[in-house]
């Protein structure tokens, strides 16, 4: 028998009455639904890496010209195996000195280039918060999640999957509480703050890392 259904036009063609016909034989065959489920997008393990004594040398009085900016050795072949490994990489920093107008965003992202540069580019996205508590609060500023959440939302990442290394209590503290799994990097963590696993340098928590 001959039955009928909507073509694959769907709706637009349903309202002006289009349909075509399927020979089905005895029993009435439905167009086949398509599986939802296939349309997900796989969700992926991210490396969150704090900038300032992870990535480079530490400076007190704030890092923001590239003739002060020191890329801490093993940080490229770190970043590299990391990559290759699957991992997308992403900077999570609060840079306080913007609000404070000790130096602009547009200083900021010249470093963020010069390391990109260095390291072969190989960095997936930089997060930075310029707030301070002296100038206006923000949820952006570490131990606030908000740097975190926006990378989820953009590159659908999977939290349980992913790291974060960092060298301050403010770096384990919203990873904690996200399921993230931490590393410290060096020993200036408050005991109640330490990290789930301790390294040396970038290049020692990659090996962690891969090794986990």
């Amino acid at each position: 028998r001959r039955v009928q259904h909507l073509d694959r036009a769907g709706d637009q063609n349903a309202a002006r009455g289009q349909f075509r016909e399927v020979e089905v034989g005895d029993r009435q065959v439905l167009p086949q639904q398509p599986d939802l489920r296939r349309r997900r997008v796989a969700l992926v393990g991210a490396l969150f890496l704090d900038r300032d004594g992870v990535l480079n040398e530490d400076n007190p009085k704030y890092t923001y010209h590239i003739d002060n900016f020191k890329i801490l050795s093993g940080v490229p072949q770190a970043l590299a195996q990391l990559k290759s490994a699957g991992f997308l990489l992403v900077v999570v920093t609060n840079q306080s000195g913007i609000a404070q107008g000790i130096y602009t965003q547009a200083e900021m992202e010249s470093c963020h280039a010069f390391l990109q540069q260095r390291c072969g580019h190989l960095i997936d996205h930089f997060y930075f918060s310029p707030y301070h508590p002296t100038v206006t609060a923000s949820l952006a500023r570490k131990p606030g999640t908000l740097m975190f959440e926006k990378a989820r939302a953009k590159f659908n990442i999977d939290f349980y999957s992913s790291w974060m290394v960092g060298d301050r209590g403010r770096d384990i503290i919203p990873a904690r509480q996200l399921g993230i799994k931490t590393i410290q990097i060096g020993h200036e963590i408050e005991k109640e703050n330490q990290a789930d696993f301790k390294a040396e340098s970038l290049i020692e928590a990659a090996g962690i890392v891969l090794k986990v």
